[in-house]
């Protein structure tokens, strides 16, 4: 045995010939240098896995491009389902939501308050509208009549949000509500209703048919259907009509004022202002004149008119 096989067996196994093992095809057991049938078979596999890689890879651009169809109005399939089923009916959706708003409203002004009106001698002023949300009221009707659940929240959430912005800015802008409170012959002023007043005599931002349609369209997106406009702008003239018409037809009654009389000092002064008083009503202070009620008579113009 020569020198060179001697010094091989002392060292043990090739380190490099078990590096070439490990890295053998666990199938085939074919090392790097596999005959030429075997690297046909590693050829195969490869272009299988580029395959597989290729359909996967377009199979995540279609669901890719479904999420971008979802926002803009629904997945594939769901698209397919809308196509199947019945066109909306928009003109019973604007009658839907006429009919809804209408009860909302008469519900609304049976739970509204007024609060926190500062008074001073016979002056009111400031105060806040307290009231439930009218979108909610509005969504629950439209869905009772049927209405698809998107559509209900688009027209109730666009009514809901141009009222609560109405009802945030309604204040009492210095009227002479209690007479009385010039001169009040005790040390405290006993509650006293104020004098009726129309609503629209208040200070307050006003709700207009643009204003509604804009919210509208914000939730429900991209009216594609035939008929959607001519609905939103027919119920947003609508709803600017009877909210006109409530301003002129109900009246703020029974807020109640009180308040110290600092100035009293019989026998000396027997009577004074009151000075830093205050006034809230209970609910159901917005009375007469029919209301909400008269609402739903407020002609309305003709579909897809502006």
């Amino acid at each position: 045995m020569s020198s060179e096989d001697s010094t091989r067996d002392r060292s043990g196994p090739d380190p490099e010939s078990d590096q070439q093992r490990d890295r053998a095809d666990p199938k085939t057991g074919a090392g790097p240098e596999a005959d030429p049938g075997s690297g046909g078979d590693d050829a195969s596999q490869r272009a299988l896995r580029s395959l597989h890689q290729t359909l996967g890879n377009a199979f995540v651009q279609r669901l890719l491009a479904g999420e971008v169809i979802q926002r803009g109005g629904g997945r594939p399939h769901v698209e397919q389902q809308a196509a199947d089923a019945p066109a909306t009916d928009w003109a019973k959706v604007s009658a839907s939501a006429i009919a809804a708003t209408t009860s909302a409203i008469s519900t609304w002004k049976l739970s509204a308050t007024l609060m926190g009106v500062v008074v001073n001698a016979v002056t009111a002023s400031g105060g806040n509208l307290i009231g439930p949300p009218l979108g909610p009221l509005v969504i629950a009707g439209m869905m009772g009549g049927g209405a698809r659940p998107n559509v209900a929240t688009a027209f109730g959430m666009g009514a809901g949000q141009a009222w609560q912005d109405w009802a945030g800015s309604v204040k009492v802008p210095g009227l002479p509500w209690y007479p009385s409170f010039a001169a009040i012959p005790s040390p405290v002023a006993p509650p006293m209703p104020n004098i009726p007043t129309p609503l629209g005599a208040l200070t307050q931002k006003r709700i207009t048919a643009g204003v509604v349609g804009v919210a509208i369209r914000a939730f429900l997106g991209p009216a594609a259907e035939p008929g959607a406009e001519a609905a939103i702008i027919d119920y947003a003239a609508w709803f600017a009509g009877a909210f006109h018409e409530m301003l002129q037809s109900s009246m703020v009654t029974n807020v109640l004022g009180t308040g110290p009389v600092p100035t009293f000092a019989p026998p000396y002064v027997p009577v004074g202002p009151v000075v830093g008083g205050i006034a809230n009503s209970l609910p159901g202070f917005l009375v007469g004149g029919g209301g909400a009620a008269a609402a739903s008579t407020v002609a309305r113009p003709a579909k897809g008119g502006g």
